[in-house]
């Protein structure tokens, strides 16, 4: 079961302290609240020192005047020096200061928190099932492992990793060697001579069918080039033209209309775009501004009319939008977790391409 300890003012979070440490219990989280008397002066209780130290997470109630109490700061200081997961809950009269009273304090406030309306008392039940969400994150989180659990670890991890990377080694080494046995044997192969000279052989057994016909006299042209020599100087002369006109003007005339007549007709039919347009509809995906300087904005609203805030949302949390506003000014109406939350401007959402243009 996951623990955690609730860091409160009295003056201003008294009631809230309680309702959520109840909720947490209700959830299966052990929440420890100190109930004792108020922030007095004096040494910080070792009570409370050993409640920090046996809890999973540290969460801050944050109201008005919460930064003021001396013992809050205590408890602050001593979980950040703890590197306990720590939770900032804003409460609806808290004012962000100018500027942290120290380090631990402005490290609690640079983590990811929760806005819960305990004032007007809206949405506080949903603002608490995201405190449960945050808190059972923070300890399925690897690093809460302790000292003792990583000695045990580090052996068998080292060993294994020792295994892994030998059985690389020698992988590597065999593919190596194989490589280079394969290059040497393709460098020493004879095969190329051996086909050259049965490439060579063939041509000299059967060259009159295939590769003949222009450089090699063989039986048959023999005596048609000796005719196309002997009958140029006739031409001026007698009928003894009209053999070798016939023959050479028939063959080549009719080869060379044939060959180039398909080639460039087919080549242009084929191409075609293919190139299909994405769809764009709602619902689709949102992300909500991951440049904004808060890390939660609280900026939902019940409808694009009202100018009241009904629910917060985190900075990059991705969200699915499933309607836009039809006036000047543009909002969107999101979904997170498969639950509606309201309308939010256009300025705080990054659209994906698949979402529909203004």
């Amino acid at each position: 079961m996951a623990s955690a300890f609730i860091s409160y003012h009295r003056a201003d979070s008294a009631a809230l302290a309680t309702l959520v440490a109840t909720s947490l219990q209700q959830s299966g989280i052990d929440a420890y609240v100190d109930t004792r008397s108020g922030d007095a002066g004096g040494l910080f209780p070792d009570r409370l020192r050993r409640a920090i130290e046996d809890s999973d997470v540290f969460i801050c109630l944050l109201g008005k005047s919460t930064l003021q109490s001396k013992w809050v700061l205590e408890e602050i200081e001593h979980a950040h020096n703890l590197r306990k997961p720590m939770i900032p809950v804003f409460q609806e009269h808290y004012v962000p200061p100018d500027r942290a009273p120290n380090e631990h304090v402005a490290a609690l406030l640079q983590h990811d928190g929760v806005h819960i309306f305990d004032i007007k008392n809206l949405y506080v039940d949903d603002a608490i099932e995201r405190l449960e969400q945050i808190i059972h994150n923070s300890t399925m989180s690897p690093t809460r492992s302790t000292g003792s659990n990583r000695a045990r670890i580090m052996p068998g991890s080292l060993v294994i990793g020792a295994v892994l990377i030998g059985a690389l080694v020698i992988v590597a080494a065999t593919l190596i060697n194989s490589n280079g046995d394969r290059e040497l044997a393709a460098l020493q192969t004879p095969i190329p001579t051996t086909v050259v000279a049965q490439v060579g052989a063939t041509d000299t057994d059967i060259p009159t069918a295939t590769i003949a016909p222009s450089p090699t006299p063989t039986d048959t042209p023999v005596p048609t080039a000796t005719p196309t020599e002997t009958a140029v100087p006739p031409r001026s002369t007698p009928t003894s033209t009209e053999t070798p006109m016939e023959i050479p003007t028939a063959s080549p005339t009719s080869t060379e209309t044939e060959t180039p007549t398909p080639s460039p007709t087919a080549t242009p039919v084929s191409v075609t775009p293919t190139v299909m347009p994405q769809s764009r509809s709602y619902p689709c995906e949102a992300t909500v501004d991951p440049y904004a300087t808060a890390s939660i904005l609280t900026v939902v609203r019940q409808s694009p009319n009202s100018s009241t805030t009904i629910a917060s949302v985190r900075r990059g949390e991705q969200v699915l939008v499933i309607d836009r506003s039809a006036g000047a000014q543009v909002f969107y109406r999101i979904q997170s977790n498969g639950r509606t939350i309201g309308w939010i401007a256009a300025e705080y959402l990054e659209l994906s391409p698949t979402c529909p243009e203004g």
